[in-house]
């Protein structure tokens, strides 16, 4: 999991990126285009939906996973590797939930 609680990542060497519109930049930075085969306007129509996922699906995602009552601790389980143990775990745990409350707090004041 990233540090800011954001999904997807993209480890690269020691070097951890987190949101889809940083991965796929930095991938084509480093030689790898995954839309090579896309016309313009396919092109376009992925960014518009990588941007919706990004401004009003994953907020909402978060706000299941680590606010929902009793769901915390089915999303750490999920979402932090199991080579990550006490005292770590819940504080990355907790790490998460307050990432996710703040999403849903910016979100709201966008509206």
């Amino acid at each position: 999991m990233s540090p800011s609680g954001e999904l997807p990542v993209l480890r690269d060497a020691a070097k951890l990126i987190a949101e889809p519109a940083a991965i796929v930049k930095h991938l084509a930075a480093n030689g790898y285009d995954l839309d090579h085969d896309l016309s313009r306007l396919q092109r376009a129509e992925t960014r518009a939906f990588v941007e919706l996922l990004r401004s009003r699906l994953a907020p909402a995602l978060r706000y299941s996973w680590w606010l929902e009552p009793g769901n915390a601790a089915v999303a750490a389980e999920m979402e932090l590797p199991r080579e990550v143990r006490w005292p770590l775990r819940p504080l990355l745990a907790r790490q998460a939930q307050l990432a996710a409350a703040d999403a849903v707090l910016q979100q709201q004041r966008m509206r």
